[in-house]
């Protein structure tokens, strides 16, 4: 695993974990593609992930204001094929019940 991607991903685990699209913003190429299950066409240019990313964060901080959802999101090693070990972002969303608040 080479430094530069270590050091990438603990950028974009602090931009999730912060909800705050400054901690990647000079990392990313200008020609940066994103593609996810959870977007239909892939987003192509720094300018058009960013600003995805930023309305992302914004509706997730709405969200945690009204305290029904939580964000973590950490590094962890993925095994592939039994061969190979990849880094890679966990996040994890969980929404909290009013059911059980005290």
């Amino acid at each position: 695993m080479l430094y530069h991607e270590t050091e990438a991903l603990r950028q974009l685990a602090k931009s999730w974990n912060n909800l705050d699209t400054s901690f990647i913003e000079y990392k990313l190429a200008d020609d940066f593609i994103y593609e996810s299950q959870w977007v239909l066409i892939p987003i192509e240019g720094k300018i058009a992930f960013l600003s995805y990313l930023h309305s992302k964060f914004i509706a997730i901080k709405t969200t945690m204001q009204s305290q029904t959802m939580t964000i973590t999101a950490e590094m962890a090693l993925l095994l592939l094929c039994r061969i190979n070990l990849v880094l890679c972002l966990h996040k994890s969303h969980q929404r909290v019940s009013n059911k059980f608040r005290c």
